[in-house]
């Protein structure tokens, strides 16, 4: 009774993988890239859990033997389990670092442009004062042509 208890309360966000949910994991928006984990139904009478007779040495040996094949399908749901969580991580930690790299790029531009423009502001300015010393230089050598 208690591993049917544990069973039917072992689920996360309404998904139970111990009673036959599948759990789907998309990986892009349009959902052509999933991946689908698939539930077991972890009952003692799907366990093969049935013999619940313990008055002889042999019944007992029964039970253990049903308890070793249990353990054994549960281990290696785990493993098919831990399979899905690496490939989930590994496309996780892609998407990450992408993320990561498509930012730097990003703000690299960003600041990039305001650097130009600081550039074309400050080349513009030094024209312009440029422009105005010309002038200015200009005008006094016709004033001094006027007294000579």
């Amino acid at each position: 009774g208690q591993i049917d208890a544990i069973a039917a309360d072992a689920n996360y966000r309404g998904i139970n993988l111990l009673e036959k949910d599948n759990l789907e994991t998309t990986f892009n928006r349009e959902n052509r890239s999933r991946l689908t984990t698939q539930g077991i139904d972890a009952s003692t009478v799907a366990l093969g859990l049935t013999n619940d007779n313990f008055i002889s040495k042999t019944e007992m040996t029964k039970i253990l033997t049903e308890l070793r094949g249990a353990r054994e399908t549960l281990r290696d749901y785990s493993a098919s389990l831990q399979n899905d969580l690496g490939i989930i991580t590994s496309r996780r930690d892609y998407i990450e670092q992408t993320i990561n790299t498509l930012k730097s790029g990003a703000e690299d531009l960003t600041i990039a442009d305001q650097n130009e423009k600081g550039a074309n502001m400050l080349a513009l300015q030094v024209r312009q004062q440029l422009q105005f010393e010309a002038l200015s230089l200009t005008s006094q050598s016709n004033i001094l042509d006027l007294f000579l």
